[in-house]
């Protein structure tokens, strides 16, 4: 019999979604670009990159956004990096990135 998902069972079942592939890319982006303070920041256009150059099978941009795989923030937090997503609004033109920084 099914029963309502906790908020803890939900988090760790959206983790568990997201393929171990996702987070050996995100790894080496942030092992490749560390700086002298500890932290990186990651264009997503480079990380979508190099999932796509990760992945077992051939896959899209698109699947990776649709499938949600970068909605890595709160495993990273987990794991003791403070996590800051930026993406421009409709008026700016920026390129969006992920700026990682120890805790």
């Amino acid at each position: 019999m099914a029963k309502p998902i906790s908020p803890q069972e939900a988090k760790v079942s959206k983790r568990n979604l997201i393929p171990e592939f996702v987070f050996e890319a995100v790894n080496s982006l942030i092992s490749e670009g560390l700086s002298v303070d500890g932290s990186v920041r990651l264009m997503q256009r480079d990380i979508v990159k190099r999932i796509m150059q990760l992945s077992p099978v051939t896959i899209s941009a698109g699947e990776i956004y649709n499938n949600k795989w970068l909605d890595i923030e709160s495993s990273y937090e987990e794991a003791g990096w403070k996590v800051l997503y930026d993406k421009p609004a409709y008026n700016e033109s920026y390129e969006a990135y992920f700026k990682f920084k120890p805790k």
